[in-house]
């Protein structure tokens, strides 16, 4: 089973859409992750990762951030992602905050985190 990405990988600057839903033993999203400068599309619903790389905000590009289903606690700031629009963080059970988001997100999803304490004003 699918545990993490080889470094190359994240080289890529041409891939739009990551999908890695239902790998349930992918633990790890590298720092690399913000290299992907394309990605407008990155679903992981249903894995088993516990960090969210901080590089993430470096992905300018990003529409759509689905994350339902795993384990991390934290998430870096997104509200440097001025294109997001969706962002689902459904049944995070570990999430304890939502950071701040950009103005401009059109959905926030956050069903079933029985932790979290605290989500920003936009």
């Amino acid at each position: 089973m699918l545990r993490d990405l080889p470094l190359n990988f994240y080289k890529s600057k041409s891939i739009e859409t990551l999908i890695l839903n239902g790998c349930s033993r992918f633990e790890d999203l590298a720092d690399g992750l913000g290299d992907m400068v394309s990605l407008t599309v990155l679903e992981a619903n249903k894995t088993a990762i516990r960090r969210i790389p901080s590089s993430i905000v470096k992905l300018k590009n990003l529409e759509h951030l689905l994350l339902a289903n795993n384990y991390f606690r934290s998430l870096p700031s997104l509200a440097g992602l001025s294109k997001l629009k969706v962002l689902s963080l459904n049944a995070c059970r570990e999430l304890r905050a939502i950071p701040d988001l950009p103005t401009n997100l059109y959905v926030l999803k956050a069903n079933g985190c029985p932790n979290l304490e605290t989500i920003p004003d936009f």
